[in-house]
């Protein structure tokens, strides 16, 4: 009896060699030139699509990093008011107080006492007692760039000037704490564009300023911190330009006088200097380095982002506005 082949002891079909060949090749074949730029331009077209999210998310990210820093800033403002008699944080002082004396600022982290600029501008007069707020005001400076306990008084002083300058976010001096008339020579202005204080040195209210927390009617409308770029006479500088700088100490109205028409106005949804670069004026202006929408608090503790033109309301700047365009 003839049996057919055992299951153990069927051979498997040989590959012709030339077919393995093929098959080895087939393996080994990589992306062609064609595959490879459909690929990358899928890459593109998904990056695209998903970069202005990443950026929105980005902005909105460091738009709240700001509004934690300017709502803390406020509070700090709120409580030197109450420990003040409800007098407001005077944005600029006069050169001589009514006693004939120069204005001084106290550091109790160095233990050094300034007089002079950095005593007269509001940084150190709020923060002399709380160094915290300096990462608030002034995020990129390092310890060293603040005074410490081992400089002399000559170099402390020259820190604390230039610290004082550049916060990120500029009080509303002109209408808020009052700013001193003798800014002008500061600056190199022709007139007295700033007023507050009398030639002794003593608060002049007249119609715009105020002075003390029940002078305000509306303080969930009284603009107090916004965040700052600075303009000059060549107009605004922003990030774009290499020479920005990270705020400024004040931040100016629509308006500030009545003789000088409009400082800014929006243009291509940014704050534009108006007034004549002649006057040599530095400026801070309302903006934002973390996109469209900036930065502001109010006078009751709460704060909010705004695009620029929602910020050309005379009667959220000043107390005794009656109207969007008032000037004084």
């Amino acid at each position: 009896m003839r049996h057919g082949p055992s299951a153990c002891s069927m051979s498997v079909p040989l590959i012709p060699q030339s077919m393995t060949g093929t098959v080895m090749l087939r393996k080994q074949r990589a992306f062609t030139l064609i595959e490879l730029l459909v690929v990358i331009g899928i890459i593109a077209v998904l990056i695209s699509l998903l970069l202005p999210s990443l950026n929105k998310a980005r902005q909105q990210a460091a738009n709240v990093k700001s509004m934690a820093a300017i709502r803390q800033l406020t509070i700090a403002y709120l409580d030197y008011a109450q420990s003040n008699r409800g007098s407001l944080l005077p944005g600029f002082v006069p050169e001589k107080t009514p006693f004939g004396t120069d204005p001084d600022a106290f550091d109790r982290q160095s233990g050094h006492t300034f007089v002079g600029r950095a005593a007269r501008q509001w940084p150190w007069r709020l923060a002399g007692t709380n160094h915290a707020l300096w990462s608030t005001m002034r995020p990129t400076l390092s310890r060293a760039d603040l005074p410490l306990s081992t400089d002399s008084l000559i170099d402390a002083d020259a820190k604390a000037y230039v610290a004082s300058l550049y916060p990120t976010f500029g009080l509303n001096t002109v209408y808020l704490g009052g700013h001193a008339t003798n800014l002008m020579a500061d600056i190199g202005g022709t007139k007295d564009y700033y007023r507050g204080y009398n030639a002794q040195g003593r608060p002049s209210p007249g119609l715009h300023v105020a002075f003390k927390l029940n002078e305000v009617r509306t303080p969930a409308r009284q603009i107090v911190f916004v965040e700052t770029i600075v303009a000059n006479g060549s107009g605004p500088i922003d990030k774009g330009d290499p020479t920005a700088l990270n705020g400024l100490h004040y931040v100016n109205a629509p308006y500030n006088d009545v003789a000088s028409g409009p400082y800014w106005k929006v243009v291509n949804g940014k704050a534009a200097m108006q007034i004549a670069a002649s006057t040599k004026r530095v400026l801070g202006l309302p903006g934002s380095r973390n996109g469209k929408q900036i930065p502001m608090s109010f006078l009751d503790g709460h704060a909010e982002v705004r695009p620029i033109d929602k910020l050309t309301d005379m009667r959220e700047w000043a107390p005794r506005a009656m109207t969007r365009d008032a000037q004084y």
